[in-house]
Parts: structure tokens; sequence; C-alpha cells
């Protein structure tokens, strides 16, 4: 069918070039954490978590209000570096520490990491610089870390190992799960267990690229209806509709982690039409309905979110 051989031609070309460059893989195995919180101390009196996650949410409201454009796609990294809030906000990055994420509700657990992803790689850009190609982009998202309770995590121990249910990351590559068997952080799945991949955390993370999409708070009293809100902005923006041509162009996010959206190409179809707009909808599953349409991905923008 038409959109098969699209899709493998893309898919193929995508393997060499995930992330715009050749890809480096082989020198990931030597890297070493880079630990942006360390120094806290866990308090056997312990505070609690959900205090700890409420704590740093108002912290990172108070960074974001001031230096992040209303839109939320324009972050003013030089004006963080020298802010005093920024000094107090790592201050109570160090309390992470004393968060067992396995005691958290599942709101709590989820807006927290969703909100400690977000500005951890705004931290990690801020202190360490901008990744300039494949290589260190690469080495940013598997090295940029937090101490949370007892253990390490990563970027992508967040976003693999604990948002994406320990699913593999999309390098084709890596073959295994984030966290192996094993691995005494997959506790920290607890408040997940025995639900799928909410594949609306993909429209919640912003990874520092101006392709990504908006940053925003997260609170577990709307977490429902806020993710709603950020999959139906998103695919306003990211589902490209050309009817003359019979293509449909989406983001690159729906290419990496399509599997994540459903298991097959209709089921991914499907979801993508649940938020889309009416008009926008009625066209999109007009083209889809037909048969004969193609499906391309956008390229994704790695540049910089901000200045």
């Amino acid at each position: 069918r038409k959109t098969k051989r699209k899709r493998k031609r893309k898919k193929r070309k995508d393997k060499e070039n995930l992330f715009g460059e050749k890809m480096v893989f082989w020198g990931m195995l030597g890297w070493d954490s880079v630990v942006l919180n360390e120094g806290g101390v866990r308090v056997m009196g312990e505070e609690e978590g959900s205090k700890i996650a409420e704590m740093m949410n108002k912290s990172i409201l108070n960074l974001f209000s001031k230096h992040i454009s209303e839109d939320g796609r324009e972050v003013q990294y030089s004006q963080i570096r020298t802010d005093p809030d920024f000094i107090e906000y790592k201050q109570t990055a160090k309390k992470l520490a004393n968060v067992d994420l396995a005691r958290l509700s599942y709101e709590e657990w989820m807006c927290f990491l969703l909100n400690i992803y977000n500005s951890m790689v705004i931290h990690g850009l801020v202190e360490n610089g901008v990744p300039d190609g494949t290589y260190s982009r690469m080495k940013f998202y598997r090295c940029t870390s937090y101490q949370i309770g007892e253990h390490i995590y990563s970027l992508d121990d967040i976003e693999h190992g604990l948002l994406r249910n320990n699913q593999k990351h999309p390098l084709p590559l890596i073959l295994n799960p984030q966290l192996w068997e094993g691995d005494p952080r997959l506790v920290s799945r607890t408040p997940s267990l025995g639900r799928k991949i909410d594949p609306r955390v993909h429209f919640a993370m912003n990874c520092g690229a101006r392709s990504c999409p908006p940053i925003r708070v997260y609170r577990p009293s709307n977490l429902e209806r806020a993710l709603e809100l950020a999959a139906i902005g998103f695919a306003e923006d990211n589902v490209v509709i050309n009817q003359q041509e019979r293509q449909i162009e989406l983001s690159k996010i729906f290419y990496y982690f399509q599997s994540d959206f459903g298991e097959t190409q209709e089921d991914q179809l499907r979801r993508i039409s649940s938020w889309l707009s009416d008009d926008k909808k009625k066209s999109f599953n007009d083209l889809v309905s037909s048969g004969d349409f193609t499906i391309t991905y956008a390229e994704y923008n790695w540049a910089l979110n901000g200045s």
C-alpha cells in the first residue's frame, strides 16, 4: 500500500539519522552521571515526599513565571543563571534526597516527574551549557541527573524508565529497557503499576529544543485536564493535512514513540484524531478512511528554545 512504502523509506533514513546527524553509540558506555543536586542530606525523620514535591513546584513556577514566555516556548537561560531565585531553587532541589517516589499517589508521581524533568533540563542547560551536536545531546539526556530518594535518576531514566513504563530508548541500537532487571529504582514505578503508558506525557516534556512542546507546571488537582489540553494543543500545531497531495505530516514525536500511541498504525491514527478540532478531525478521518494517503514526518528542530 502507498502508505507503507512511504513509511519504510522514512524509517531506513531515520535509523541512520535519528537526531539529525549520524548516531554515535558506543561512547555512551563510559559516560558518568552529572548529579546537579549533589550534597542533599537524607533526613531520617523524613519530610513528606509530596510536600517536597509541592515545594519544588512552587520554586519551579516562580522561576518559570519570570523567565519563560507566556506560551511556554521561549526560555531566558542567561537570565536564570543570575537570578537569586535560581540559587534558592538549587537548594530546594537538594531536598529531593528525601522524596520516596514509591509513596506518592499516581497523580503526585506523574506531576512530580513531569515538572522535575522540565526543570532538570533547564538546570542542566544553565549549569553545563548547550549540547552542540548529536553526541553531546545524547550524553546530556543520559547523564544529566538528580538524586531523588536514595537513587540517581537521569533525564533518560525519568522519561523512558518511569514515565514510559520502562520502555527502551528510541535509539535503534539500544535494545534493552531503560532500567535493567534487578535495578533497585524499579520500585519507583510503584504508583504507575498496572497502568498503560499515557502517551500524553510526550506533550508535557520539554527537552530544550525548538520542536518540543511548551513548558507548563503540572498539579495533581487538574492533571487529567492539563494533559488533555497539552495533547490537543500539540496536535493542532503539529498535524498538517494536505488534501491536494493526500498527505498527513506529523511531528517526529509520533515517529520516535509510535508504539506509545498504539499497537498498530490504525490505533495510532485514531488516537491522534481524538485530539484534533472538529474541522481538522473530519479532514483527517476522511483522508485516513480513503486508504489513499501518505504519512511524512517534519524534521525535528534541535536548536535551543531560548537564549
